[in-house]
């Protein structure tokens, strides 16, 4: 602000001289007195924005300290009437402006202002779009993008703050949001005076542009609303889709979001996921098993095993005690005794690797603590040397088929 009232009066100064110098006195009077308005103006909307900024932070205080959800009405509440207020300030601020300076409602320029506002730009069927209608629209069509944007963090935190599914929670607040922006838009159309029927033949164009060349897009909104309806998956879902495994992070009505372990965000189309297949780990719970097979050597006593092991996941911090974890005997191969060992983590709360990682190196320490081992497998390598005579009394061919090491 200090910035415009600076370069303001200097240009203002400099171009009343010259026209006073030149011999517009009148001229040069009244540009200095306009300018001195327009000054006071702008430092009067500065001063009037500096005391709602102080009122707004004073009630918002007041609220967080003295209330339960003073966050929730900080943010949802004070802070969009915040900018409203300062929406409203401007324009009142700037549209007093004309009156300040002399300007009527049946001078010369007002009448040219309205005229102009009210002349038709161009005819669309019975309906004539001038610029205040067009202007009206657009101030209704952005005004439901904003309001349905805030109603739907509004129905997420407090409307729908009862569903204690997130999921439901999130596809009802979607959908609150895409019914405003609907009825807004259509409000914008009826406003402005244009027949919805007269865009039959452009519907039947659009029509067959889906066919055609939208076919992927529509696809992809098709499939954005069967999957809030349907929700096989929802935020926070921990999916495996298209070989990438992570944890979602949005579902839009065109894509999903999904940030994968390697903190990289990954955007998959809707109509991927309908039509294909993928792993939700959280869908039900957050309870994932996991199955590690050890081998042991035969030396140890089985169930002596099954017993350390046992102990082992049953101490480990992370390991649900319900489901019970298990240890079991499951095969005798050449080298050793394989043990199944079962347990779960919940995901949501634990590192399922690090538990993993440490469950193993406890079960090595412990198999080192007792003298076994966990063999591998061993080969024997045996080569047999013939008779060098016997060799020599071989035919040509067959020497030619002994196998040579090297």
């Amino acid at each position: 602000a200090i910035w415009i009232i600076n370069n303001i009066l200097r240009f203002s100064i400099i171009f009343a001289a010259i026209l006073g110098f030149i011999g517009f006195i009148n001229l040069s009077v009244f540009l200095v007195l306009y300018a001195g308005i327009f000054i006071a103006i702008v430092i009067i909307w500065q001063i009037l924005l500096g005391l709602l900024k102080d009122v707004i932070f004073f009630i918002k205080e007041w609220v967080m300290l003295n209330t339960k959800m003073g966050m929730l009405w900080a943010q949802d509440i004070i802070n969009p009437i915040y900018k409203l207020l300062k929406i409203l300030l401007f324009f009142y601020m700037w549209l007093s402006f004309p009156l300040l300076i002399g300007v009527k409602k049946d001078s010369a320029l007002a009448t040219m202002v309205v005229s102009t506002f009210n002349s038709p730009l161009i005819s669309i069927g019975d309906a004539s779009l001038s610029i205040k209608y067009i202007v009206i629209a657009l101030f209704l069509v952005v005004g439901s993008f904003s309001f349905a944007k805030w109603l739907r963090a509004v129905a997420f935190r407090w409307i729908f703050a009862r569903v204690s599914d997130t999921g439901v929670r999130h596809s009802l607040s979607v959908f609150l949001q895409y019914s405003i922006v609907a009825i807004g838009f259509v409000t914008a159309l009826k406003f402005i005076g244009l027949n919805l029927t007269t865009f039959t033949v452009f519907a039947g164009a659009l029509g067959v542009g889906i066919g055609f060349g939208l076919q992927t897009i529509a696809n992809n909104l098709v499939s954005g609303i069967l999957l809030l309806i349907e929700r096989p998956l929802r935020s926070g879902d921990i999916v495996e889709i298209a070989n990438q495994t992570g944890v979602v992070d949005r579902i839009g009505i065109r894509s999903i979001t999904m940030r994968t372990f390697d903190h990289m965000d990954v955007i998959i189309p809707n109509s991927s996921v309908i039509s294909g297949t993928f792993v939700n780990w959280t869908h039900q719970n957050d309870n994932i098993r996991t199955v590690v097979f050890i081998g042991v050597g035969y030396k140890a006593p089985p169930q002596h095993i099954i017993d350390l092991f046992s102990d082992i996941l049953k101490n480990q911090e992370g390991v649900l005690q319900n489901p019970k974890s298990t240890c079991h005997l499951d095969a005798f191969v050449e080298s050793s005794i394989n043990y199944r060992l079962s347990y779960f983590v919940n995901i949501s709360k634990s590192d399922r690797t690090g538990i993993k990682s440490q469950i193993l190196l406890k079960i090595y320490n412990v198999i080192e603590q007792y003298g076994y081992d966990l063999p591998y497998p061993h080969r024997v390598l045996q080569i047999q040397h013939e008779d060098s005579q016997n060799k020599n009394q071989l035919s040509e061919d067959q020497k030619n088929n002994i196998p040579k090491f090297t």
